[in-house]
């Protein structure tokens, strides 16, 4: 038998204290009215209710295994009071804690059976729960194991477990920590300064209202009344009888000028909204991001990817199914035991679970990420246009001004000369500069400049080809997975339609099979990361022993399952939607079996392409990131020369005539790797980008014959920083988006 000390628990939570209020946790400086203050704020109220937004809809799924009428009851008593109680239990947000009373009635509740029979069933029935101010409310625990016994409210009325009259759903409940966190104790220091930047703006908004006066006197004093009074205080008493609404009466003198010695008038005052309404905006957008993003709100600015605001979608989707699932399990330890219990007896197992999202909410979630994170898109150009898609675009009709307008038939036909001949001259200046890029081409095929010394040393060209066979070869193995896949779907719907016009019930029984693809984009993304690892640390140690990239990096784990869950969930919603139309329409299978054909091959010629090249060049900076992260650790641990120690970074663009204004301006740039400009410009850069960060070492940098290793200097001769490459990039700061066009270092 075990040593019966190993089975007691030694520590305590409370002591000898019953109330959680009395114990050192963590206690926020905030109380339930600043909360309460807080959520008025609109920010603040709108990134609650971002949150909250469609959970109350999620229906509860209930099990029971012993009697399927006892599920069918609890079921149709929950949904009852479903929605208010979801509703109301989210206040946990706003509070970090909700609590509730758990109410009762006797009464008939109606439902029908499983055979669609009506049936009744008499006992102690569920009311609507009585949510309760958090300012009134005490939480009580056990002594002994620091359980929730209840809660306390105004002092005097105890509300137990034990009496099954007690409901609490917490936000972030850590180490027995009842109270919770406010989902807005994050964003305090932006409401604060909020609040503060309003006042200020107010007070100059009052001060600018009444006017600044300023008045002018001459030196010295003046006799009034016999005494002689400074003329300066003469002056000061004036501009306080304008403030009072008096009329002021000055004499009227002027020097030698002719300037008058005496004078009253309104000093210029620049406007000062500008600047208070731009702060006014950053807070606010700060307030939405720490409540809806927290990690990117508070660590980062801009966003380098769209596959990293998908990333961002997906946590958010991901924390409001938290947050719905948490809350549930409380109804189903607190609420659902005491009403099985009541009417059924103890021996009777049924647990309730939070349904999924449905479709459309993950939608609007993704959305309101999306807004949140996105900045400015970069234009459409028209000749991006042609070259994609291959139709040429019609070309406008010239434009000849008419009579009206002021010209003559003689100027008309001046004018549409002038016209032709500057097209002309534009097409004559792109025919020139096409041919000085195709003979730059010719010099260097790769790029416009020759590699320097760090991109052979990195052997750039390399790595080039090989994502590119990576690449290649991940499409193909994908296309032949879904193409199997069709012919299985295929054969499923020659079987099963018979053309009743039930397209809805066969297409729900479709499935794409979702392992074997995930298994491809797996190993997809872990080749190309193990591939861009090894080639950085080759490249720095000279050496092939690439042990630390044995395991599976987490990221790209969490990365591949969530790009596979995004190309399934698109590719089965493309056939049940086509089936489903196509069935209802009553089409002959052959036709619906063709249409299918086509609709799927239009997928994967679109999905695959942007699946593709957006991981790749997502994860390919993820390696270099990765090991220039384990290079410090070798270096602190011993295990690498000193020399080998990264200290410096250097960009890296493709030079081509793809290259986009942004990674132009960006290659060459050296840094600190620490640094916030190395941080800020993080690469990917934007759809299809190639760009990498390629390390600097210290003995490359303490080699006088080694070029490129030296920090880029700002005017001033000073460590270039962010601000100033921003100003240096200007408006290509626009093509930093990751989205399907303005691709550039397409190789």
């Amino acid at each position: 038998m075990a040593n019966e000390s190993l089975l007691k628990d030694v520590t305590k939570y409370g002591g000898r204290y019953t109330r959680l209020s009395d114990i050192l946790y963590f206690q926020s400086d905030r109380t339930i009215e600043q909360y309460k203050q807080m959520r008025k704020y609109p920010m603040c109220w709108m990134g609650l209710n971002f949150i909250k937004l469609g959970l109350p809809n999620v229906p509860p799924v209930v099990e029971c295994d012993e009697d399927e009428n006892i599920r069918l009851i609890v079921e149709k008593q929950l949904k009852k009071i479903w929605k208010g109680m979801i509703r109301e239990s989210l206040e946990k947000l706003d509070y970090g804690f909700k609590a509730m009373e758990i109410r009762y009635e006797k009464g008939i509740l109606k439902y029908f059976d499983e055979k669609e029979s009506l049936q009744k069933f008499e006992g102690i029935l569920l009311k609507a729960p009585k949510g309760l101010d958090g300012e009134t409310i005490e939480i009580l625990i056990e002594k002994k194991d620091g359980s929730f016994r209840g809660f306390r409210q105004n002092s005097d009325i105890d509300v137990l477990v034990k009496d099954r009259k007690s409901l609490l759903f917490t936000h972030v409940l850590e180490s027995g920590q009842y109270y919770g966190m406010s989902a807005q104790e994050p964003v305090y220091p932006f409401w604060y300064d909020a609040n503060l930047n309003r006042q200020f703006h107010m007070r100059w908004l009052e001060r600018k209202g009444t006017g600044f006066f300023k008045g002018l006197y001459p030196k010295g004093d003046t006799l009034i009344n016999g005494v002689e009074t400074g003329n300066q205080d003469i002056i000061l008493n004036l501009l306080d009888s304008i403030m009072e609404g008096n009329g002021v009466s000055m004499p009227s003198s002027r020097d030698d000028k002719g300037n008058l010695l005496w004078d009253i008038g309104f000093m210029s005052d620049e406007d000062k909204t500008d600047p208070f309404i731009a702060r006014q905006k950053h807070i606010d957008e700060m307030i939405l991001k720490g409540l809806v993003i927290p990690e990117k709100a508070l660590t980062q600015g801009e966003i380098g990817a769209r596959s990293s605001i998908e990333a961002f979608q997906n946590m958010f989707v991901q924390l409001k199914q938290e947050v719905l699932d948490v809350t549930v399990n409380n109804i189903n330890k607190y609420l659902v035991p005491n009403f099985v219990e009541l009417n059924f007896g103890k021996d009777i197992n049924v647990s309730v679970s939070a349904g999924k999202l449905d479709d459309s909410s993950k939608e609007i979630a993704g959305k309101i990420v999306e807004k949140l994170l996105e900045k400015d898109k970069i234009g459409i150009q028209q000749q991006w246009l042609i070259d994609k898609t291959g139709i040429p675009l019609e070309e406008k009709e010239l434009e000849i001004p008419l009579e009206e307008n002021g010209l003559n038939e003689g100027s008309i036909e001046e004018e549409a000369a002038s016209q032709v001949e500057e097209q002309q001259k534009e097409e004559n200046k792109n025919q020139e500069d096409t041919k000085k890029t195709e003979l730059k081409k010719l010099a260097d095929p790769g790029r416009w400049r020759v590699f320097d010394n760090f991109e052979n040393k990195f052997n750039l060209a390399a790595l080039d080809g090989e994502l590119d066979r990576l690449s290649d070869s991940f499409k193909g193995q994908i296309t032949e997975e879904v193409n199997k896949q069709l012919e299985r779907i295929k054969r499923f719907i020659d079987k099963n339609y018979i053309g009743d016009g039930k397209g809805v019930e066969l297409a729900k029984k479709i499935e794409v099979k979702k392992n074997p693809i995930k298994k491809i984009i797996r190993v997809y993304l872990e080749s190309v990361y193990k591939h861009a690892y090894e080639t950085i640390r080759y490249g720095v140690e000279n050496t092939v022993n690439f042990a630390v990239t044995d395991t599976p990096n987490s990221f790209i784990v969490f990365r591949a399952d969530t790009t596979s869950e995004k190309f399934i969930t698109e590719l089965e919603s493309t056939i049940k939607f086509q089936i489903s139309s196509d069935a209802a329409s009553q089409l002959a299978k052959p036709s619906i079996l063709d249409r299918l054909i086509v609709t799927v091959t239009n997928f994967v010629s679109r999905k695959i392409d942007n699946t593709a090249n957006t991981e790749l060049g997502f994860v390919l900076g993820k390696g270099i990131e990765d090991y220039i992260k384990n290079n410090k650790k070798a270096i602190k641990s011993g295990s690498l020369n000193p020399g080998k120690e990264i200290q410096r970074v250097r960009y890296s663009a493709i030079m081509d005539d793809r290259v986009c204004g942004y990674c132009k301006e960006l290659d060459g740039l050296v840094t600190i790797v620490d640094s916030a400009t190395y941080r800020r410009f993080d690469t990917p850069a934007h759809y299809m980008c190639r760009c990498v960060w390629l390390p600097i070492t210290k003995e490359e940098i303490m080699n006088p014959r080694i070029e490129g290793t030296n920090l880029t200097l700002n005017n001033k001769g000073s460590q270039i920083t962010v601000d100033d490459m921003v100003i240096q990039i200007g408006d290509k700061m626009n093509l930093r988006t990751f989205s399907d066009f303005g691709a550039c270092n397409e190789t």
